[in-house]
């Protein structure tokens, strides 16, 4: 296992990071998780490099609004009785995973759908940064408008989902085995020091830059702000 502590953008990193995956374990047969109406790959990279590419989402109106050529799976990720028995190399997610209820069923599932030896790459934020503990701690409807007064008032463009961060946190000791419990060998964990939701209050920003360079010297699992796991399923 290769544990990571970086300053960079997760947001600019996460499809260099895709991409590598694909390429160094040679996956073929991917499944995106929660792509909806936005799928990470374009429809020019499937057919370039021949790749058989599912989007699964729980909602059907996301799914209508992906482009035409995209195949697509309506299904609920976390449901018990998960009925898919397509099986994929490669099984990816971004900022999904802070919105499950129940983290083990999630990844037990995305483990049933994973061929031996197969991959699985989740992006996502981290609990105990401070906009999302605040995020977390706020009752829905004050959460809601705060969404829509900063962040976006078209509920059809950009809508906004419960988040509960079960299993979001950095490289912890807890984290390491609630993977490893589940079978699967953590590859990489990758967590990442800061955010840019402080860029418009010069203040706040200027002290986040100094505690970002600190926590990058003495790096603390529990104050990632992101983080990236990259898993394998046993053969």
């Amino acid at each position: 296992m290769q544990v990571i502590y970086d300053q960079a953008d997760p947001w600019e990193l996460y499809l260099k990071t895709l991409n590598q995956c694909i390429e160094q374990y040679s996956c073929k047969s991917l499944c995106e998780i929660g792509g909806g109406a936005f799928p990470a790959i374009s429809l020019e990279q499937i057919n370039r490099q021949k790749l058989d590419y599912t989007i699964l989402d729980i909602s059907q109106v996301e799914l209508d609004r992906a482009p035409q050529g995209y195949r697509k799976l309506l299904a609920d990720i976390c449901q018990p009785d998960l009925n898919i028995t397509e099986q994929y190399d490669f099984i990816f997610s971004k900022m999904l995973a802070e919105h499950v209820k129940d983290p083990e069923l999630f990844h037990s599932n995305v483990y049933k759908l994973l061929k031996p030896g197969g991959i699985a790459f989740h992006f996502f934020p981290t609990l105990h940064s401070l906009p999302f503990m605040i995020n977390w701690l706020l009752p829905e409807f004050i959460a809601n408008f705060l969404f829509k007064l900063f962040v976006c008032n078209d509920p059809i463009e950009h809508k906004r989902f419960s988040a509960h961060y079960k299993w979001c946190k950095g490289p912890t000791k807890k984290q390491i085995s609630n993977f490893e419990g589940l079978n699967y060998e953590i590859l990489v964990y990758q967590g990442f020091f800061g955010h840019k939701y402080y860029q418009r209050i010069h203040l706040l920003r200027d002290i986040h830059k100094l505690v970002v360079k600190l926590l990058a010297r003495f790096p603390n699992p529990y104050l990632t702000s992101f983080a990236f796991v990259i898993l394998r399923k046993k053969s």
